[in-house]
């Protein structure tokens, strides 16, 4: 992962432990105090139903779609590879490709202006 595509808020997975983790201010201020945990540990998480029912998402069994509850106009279908790509239905249409949850959050907060959290207390 390159730290530009990173926003704080962002899950990820740490290499070194195989840990989920939430990019924090905190998180950000140990890895310059020389922690352990740095860009270079960090990987994406792959989008699955478990993250998406995570973050609120339902299934359409009808559509074969994931929306998003709360009145957000976003929905995800998967592939043919099994990747899923986002359908934002707008004044001008949006579809984009997507792999990984950090790339789910960061094009939520761009479309919406709000953060796409769990909304389960779990990881």
């Amino acid at each position: 992962m390159k730290p530009n595509e990173l926003r704080i808020g962002n899950y990820f997975i740490s290499k070194s432990d195989e840990a989920i983790y939430e990019l924090t201010y905190e998180l950000l201020a140990e890895q310059f105090n020389g922690k352990d945990l740095g860009f270079d540990d960090m990987q994406p998480i792959l989008i699955t139903e478990e993250w998406l029912v995570k973050f609120g998402f339902v299934h359409d069994n009808q559509l074969d779609l994931y929306s998003l509850k709360g009145g957000d106009f976003i929905s995800l279908c998967q592939n043919i590879t099994k990747e899923y790509w986002c359908d934002y239905e707008s004044y001008y249409g949006l579809i984009v490709e997507l792999k990984y949850v950090h790339q789910l959050q960061n094009l939520y907060f761009a479309l919406t202006e709000k953060e796409l959290t769990i909304k389960k207390k779990q990881l």
